[in-house]
């Protein structure tokens, strides 16, 4: 594990294939991927053949990683300049132009729109222990509370109130996994006065209690099973009987290979293969693959239907892809 620092960094992974987390936040690996890491977050290698190693923020950035880095961005990171290191702050600042020009999941995001929710990501943080509303949190950033959910749900797919809840709880996690904190400490910390109802509203929302989920995390060696569902997923051909496909590989109805897959990812297994479906278009799409013939590898009916598909997943039409491809490298 590359473990929480107080610095912004750059982490390089390489390797074959295999599973790596960020923020509790798990991540299929398939080819080198460059991620920048805020203040407080780390990076662990959960199974596969993949190395990480930090790299110094003046080194070389190829736009290839950094569409990969930004991708995750809210997940996984925010580009700012901090210190005095002149090399640090024109090494990020050049980041950040290239997220901006090449934006491979919002292209019609404005730097305004990203800028405020990178700033309300700020505020949550800094009153966790005494959380405020949504409409306080706008009030804050000088903006209606309709107009803030607006970008938030376009930018990060989620409402204020959403946004804040995973913060918090991404917060305690980190506080169970990461420190000797009791449970109460960490509901106070995290902006519950009451510990009975934090450890409740934990289980609801990760399917485990604080004290199961800090056990897990402390003694984690690694999970077989996410490393085989990594190589499973890798060899689907045929997206239609994908899930029966994948139940018989592991010798497991449907339904039950759908609850192992929620219990390690959080995700059904039918959100793990739109989204794998939709990272192979993406892929076809970045390589100047035309839409029909990229609909056609990945077994949909006709263009429509895949436009519809990747529409929905990506939030913004497949076309968009290469305008946006093209303009990048014109």
């Amino acid at each position: 594990m590359i473990r929480p620092d107080s610095r912004y960094r750059i982490v390089r992974l390489t390797g074959g294939s295999g599973v790596f987390e960020v923020d509790f936040r798990t991540y299929l690996f398939t080819g080198p991927t460059t991620l920048f890491l805020r203040p407080g977050q780390y990076v662990d290698i959960l199974s596969g053949d993949i190395s990480a190693v930090e790299v110094p923020l003046d080194s070389p950035l190829p736009p290839t990683g950094a569409r990969v880095l930004f991708t995750h961005v809210y997940e996984v990171g925010r580009v700012s300049s901090v210190g005095d290191s002149v090399s640090d702050s024109t090494n990020l600042e050049r980041s950040t132009r290239l997220w901006h020009d090449q934006k491979p999941l919002h292209p019609e995001q404005t730097r305004e729109q990203t800028e405020l929710v990178l700033d309300l990501t700020d505020l949550i943080a800094t009153t966790l222990p005494e959380p405020r509303s949504p409409s306080a949190l706008a009030d804050e950033l000088s903006v209606s509370h309709q107009h803030l959910n607006r970008v938030t749900r376009k930018l990060a797919g989620q409402t204020v109130g959403d946004l804040q809840t995973h913060h918090r709880l991404t917060a305690a996690k980190h506080l169970l996994g990461l420190s000797s904190r009791s449970v109460k400490e960490v509901s106070s910390l995290v902006g519950y006065s009451d510990a009975a109802y934090f450890s409740r509203r934990f289980t609801l929302q990760t399917g485990e209690s604080p004290q199961a989920f800090r056990d897990r995390l402390q003694t984690r060696t690694g999970d077989p099973f996410m490393a085989e569902l990594a190589a499973s997923l890798e060899q689907v051909s045929d997206y239609r009987s994908a899930r029966a496909d994948l139940a018989r590989h592991f010798g497991l109805d449907p339904r039950s290979l759908n609850a192992k897959v929620k219990r390690h990812t959080g995700h059904s297994l039918q959100h793990l293969l739109r989204r794998h479906r939709a990272r192979r278009a993406m892929e076809l799409l970045l390589n100047e693959c035309p839409v029909a013939v990229t609909a056609e590898r990945l077994g949909f009916a006709d263009a429509y239907q895949f436009s519809h598909f990747f529409r929905r997943e990506a939030g913004f039409p497949p076309g968009r892809v290469q305008q946006v491809q093209a303009s990048v490298t014109s």
